[in-house]
């Protein structure tokens, strides 16, 4: 995902999320990107890694927020890297 130069304002960058945030939108994608995310983190040498996301843009098909950060702590937990979560 990539943001084109002549980007005009915060509205607009936000707007590329829209699709990645639609591939959030069941338990099970969003404990396979957390478990894809860190296992390239681990595969690019990090030691540890805080993943930052917003549980609200992952609602639109029915999940709470705590099912959300449920799936989220599931990928962690199947991870060998030491990661943790922000949450915004």
């Amino acid at each position: 995902m990539t943001v084109s130069p002549n980007c005009q304002n915060l509205n607009e960058f936000l707007e590329k999320f829209d699709f990645l945030c639609s591939l959030l939108q069941t338990k099970e994608g969003i404990k396979r990107a957390v478990e894809n995310l860190l296992k390239k983190l681990k595969a690019r040498g990090l030691i540890y890694a805080e993943v930052r996301f917003a549980p609200q843009k992952s609602k639109d098909k029915g999940l709470t927020q705590e099912e959300v950060v449920l799936s989220a702590i599931e990928g962690l937990k199947s991870s060998k890297l030491n990661a943790n979560l922000i949450l915004c």
